[in-house]
């Protein structure tokens, strides 16, 4: 448990977000999660639920489900988000979406020294800082999917001189309690998803000119390379439409043709193939 609890506000009870919550109200925070109506908030807290149980089978969750959700709170409205300590918005990865939610917390936040984190996987830090007028607030983080399993946090920090690392270092310091972060300077797709994402749309046209089964494809990586998963599993687990949406950002700001999504990506989307959390991807999860 933390020594010292604070308030965390997350935006977006996704899967990315509700892990986000479980993982830090059960370090001992209070975290109020957000979303636009009670019906996904609904799920959200039957998805931690169905993680806490499977975390004390596995002997990792301390305490009791009803104790955790005394730290939780459901809510449909961000009034009250400028009293949070520190604020985590994680909706889509489309750019006009999250320019749209910022301006908003800009709004409502001004005059809060707060940090605010924006949780992506490409899209540049510095972009979504412009609407604020302390863009030094502004951090980027890019956590694992999912964030009760998978520990390690790409913080990123803006470029510019002109913006002070405080909120870098504070946004680390905290994460530490829960996660283990390491801090990179802002680019689009930062680190790992600027080499990820054309690894993995490459993977996608390699399976698709036949060279190999799903599995053998990534049964090389394993095997060979000594990966954990291979990337057409990795699609599958991060969830097909985010990997398209991914690449899409990537190739509009980079201007890059390896970011172009692969047609065969494109087709499983439109036939609700996403991968696990649709039950089927480039493998069946059923």
């Amino acid at each position: 448990m933390s020594a010292s609890p604070i308030s965390l506000w997350i935006i977006g009870a996704g899967s990315m977000g509700r892990g986000l919550a479980h993982v830090l109200a059960e370090n001992g925070d209070h975290v109020t999660l957000v979303d636009v109506s009670d019906e996904r908030l609904r799920l959200a807290r039957q998805a931690v639920r169905r993680e806490h149980l499977a975390g004390e089978l596995e002997g990792k969750c301390d305490g009791a489900f009803d104790d955790l959700l005394t730290r939780i709170n459901f809510v449909t409205s961000l009034e009250g988000v400028s009293r949070a300590d520190l604020v985590i918005e994680n909706i889509s990865e489309q750019v006009e979406g999250k320019m749209s939610i910022h301006r908003e917390l800009a709004s409502l936040t001004a005059g809060s020294n707060a940090p605010i984190l924006v949780n992506s996987s490409v899209v540049p830090i510095g972009l979504i800082a412009q609407v604020y007028d302390s863009p030094g607030r502004v951090v980027g983080t890019h956590f694992m999917n999912p964030p009760t399993r998978r520990k390690g946090v790409e913080v990123i920090r803006q470029r510019t001189d002109r913006v002070p690392t405080v909120a870098a270092e504070v946004a680390r310091t905290l994460l530490a309690r829960s996660f283990r972060p390491t801090v990179v300077l802002d680019d689009v797709g930062y680190v790992i998803n600027r080499a990820l994402m054309p690894f993995v749309n490459e993977a996608i046209g390699s399976f698709s000119r036949g060279c190999g089964e799903a599995g053998d494809i990534d049964r090389l990586f394993v095997d060979c390379l000594g990966h954990r998963a291979g990337p057409l599993a990795t699609a599958d687990l991060i969830g097909l439409d985010v990997v398209r949406d991914s690449l899409l950002v990537l190739a509009q700001l980079t201007g890059d043709s390896r970011y172009i999504p692969h047609p065969l990506l494109e087709e499983y989307i439109g036939a609700g193939k996403l991968g696990r959390k649709s039950g089927e991807g480039f493998f069946s999860y059923v």
